[in-house]
């Protein structure tokens, strides 16, 4: 089983909404530090998606992911990759997947 979740790039404007997002949208758990290391951990952990093969993360309305901070989406696109890549390395096979879905 693959999990999904659908996030909406609308409310991810800066970097708090981005983990916020982020956080209501995976049901990240109550020691979510709301941060960049905490979401890289989060979006890393076996445990939370325990019994899943994969994750596909479609963000829809990207254009507007960062509109009002660029470097908070740079940031969230490098974190995305580098969890992508550990996950591919890992064994058994994980599948971390993210699709940016413009208007």
């Amino acid at each position: 089983m693959i999990r999904t979740f659908k996030l909406d790039g609308r409310n991810m404007i800066d970097k708090a909404a981005i983990l916020e997002e982020f956080a209501s949208a995976l049901s990240l758990p109550d020691y979510f530090g709301r941060n960049w290391d905490a979401l890289e951990e989060c979006l890393s952990d076996p445990d939370l998606f325990k019994g899943c093969q994969g994750c596909e993360l479609f963000i829809e309305h990207a254009e507007h992911l960062g509109e009002a901070d660029a470097p908070a989406r740079k940031t969230l696109l490098d974190i995305l990759e580098s969890v992508s890549r550990g996950w591919a390395s890992h064994q058994p096979s994980f599948t971390f997947k993210t699709v940016l879905i413009p208007d």
